[in-house]
């Protein structure tokens, strides 16, 4: 990881291989996310009432009324969503667990590559703490909308705030993958000895 420390390293300054590697890794972090979102929306609907529903249960179909014909009770329970029972600690325990490990370490990886850009050091941290911000609220948050119902519209805000954070460092990534070179300042040409040739693998 030495190579981060270069002022002058750009990510399209990096050998073709190791261009084309980085590219294939960002692309199917996006598939993957794609396909983990589309998982998601089988389960719940991405809205507020539907995290409260799927976290914290809601009440039994139906709204108390007597049947209008005989068995009209026993149709419409059939096609009536089922209630969702609340999801238990260890449930919700064994489901953030796993993520809590994986999502961490592949924005570590992606936000590391974005040191390699041409953002200010500004901008780079404020992506990185909005990156790791949104992962923290978006495990934490189910836990306290199973326990009291509360919190699921900050649910949503947060997983469509990790959403926008791997889709949008991702398609910076890619761009600035293959964008140009930006010029080295005069004193940056006089010294390139941290610099990676393009024929030198990085390691």
């Amino acid at each position: 990881m030495r190579y981060t420390l270069s002022p002058k390293l750009h990510l399209s300054r990096l050998p073709l291989p190791t261009r084309v590697v980085l590219t294939c890794f960002v692309v199917l972090i996006e598939a993957a996310l794609l396909v983990g979102s589309q998982k998601y929306r089988d389960r719940a609907e991405f809205t507020p009432t539907g995290a409260e529903r799927y976290f914290h249960g809601d009440a039994a179909a139906g709204d108390g009324a007597e049947p209008l014909l005989p068995g009209e009770d026993l149709i419409d329970a059939a096609v009536a969503a089922q209630p969702a029972p609340p999801k238990s600690t260890r449930f919700l325990v064994d489901v953030v667990h796993p993520h809590l490990f994986t999502v961490p370490i592949v924005q570590f990886i992606l936000l590391h590559l974005l040191i390699l850009t041409r953002l200010s050091d500004r901008a780079k941290i404020a992506l990185t703490l909005h990156g790791f911000g949104s992962t923290a609220a978006t495990f934490g948050l189910p836990f306290l909308v199973a326990a009291g119902g509360g919190g699921a519209a900050w649910f949503i805000a947060a997983g469509a705030n990790l959403l926008a954070s791997f889709v949008g460092v991702g398609l910076l990534l890619l761009v600035e993958l293959w964008r140009s070179a930006p010029e080295l300042p005069a004193a940056a040409r006089a010294s390139r000895g941290d610099e990676v040739e393009p024929d030198r693998p990085v390691v």
